[in-house]
């Protein structure tokens, strides 16, 4: 089963990567000059552009259906209350949640932000490990929401993933004692982060208002979540002569 999924995983990291010359095949006989450009275009982290690809998506489609409200009943997790252990769609939102926003600059904040740190995270860790990382992020979040945050909002958006993705990044260079009992290193740009980033959302979620709609505590459980997992997949370091000296 599990080489099954990592199967499906590699053939899709495959496609979205072949997309470009697939592109640039097609347009060559209309413009070479394009097809050429299209051509150099590279995609370096293929699910974190999935994911923003994704994100956009379910946004334009909120705007171009607005009656429908997509993003507030299929992207947005409700407070507890509302949440029907019968209904697929609460289920479904459990998970949905973090690819739909409220407005083109809440997406664009996120997106900038996942972007910046989004490749180097899946270049270290691997494709595979960051949809698990999403998904993990997504239902830990969603759940935190409805045990802890605010009754009168509904949370959507990919603020967990992007808090966990800019923890995973420092993290990035951690390693931890191997066979040569060489001693383990913590980056000081993740020691920064945790004493600004969490002493802010720690403060903000017993201190702010619970009117202002925003939910974070499900930040702050997404982000320690994803940064918890991240480790337990961080590749083996190996030695001089490629023997594995434990998990970095």
């Amino acid at each position: 089963m599990n080489r099954a999924i990592s199967s499906t995983v590699d053939q899709a990291e495959q496609l979205i990567e072949s997309y470009p010359q697939r592109l640039a095949n097609f347009v060559r006989p209309y413009s070479t000059l394009a097809a050429s450009i299209i051509e150099a275009i590279h995609i370096d982290s293929p699910f974190t552009t999935l994911f923003v690809f994704a994100c956009f998506m379910v946004q334009l489609f909120n705007v171009l259906f607005t009656p429908l409200q997509l993003s507030q009943h299929y992207f947005g997790i409700p407070p507890f209350s509302h949440f029907t252990v019968t209904s697929p769609r609460s289920w479904f939102c459990l998970i949905s949640h973090v690819l739909g926003h409220g407005s083109w600059s809440h997406l664009n904040g996120n997106v900038v932000n996942l972007l910046l740190v989004g490749p180097a995270v899946e270049r270290h860790f691997g494709g595979r490990n960051v949809l698990k990382i999403i998904f993990y992020v997504a239902l830990s979040s969603g759940v935190a929401h409805m045990l802890f945050g605010p009754g009168n909002s509904i949370q959507l958006g990919a603020s967990g993933v992007v808090f966990s993705f800019i923890l995973l990044n420092s993290l990035i260079e951690i390693s931890s004692p191997g066979a040569t009992g060489a001693k383990g290193r913590i980056p000081l740009t993740f020691v920064f982060q945790i004493c600004l980033w969490v002493n802010s959302e720690v403060i903000s979620q017993f201190m702010s208002s619970r009117d202002e709609g925003i939910s974070h505590v499900s930040h702050l459980v997404g982000a320690l979540v994803g940064t918890y997992f991240g480790y337990k997949m961080h590749p083996p370091t190996m030695d001089a002569y490629g023997h594995s000296m434990g998990r970095r």
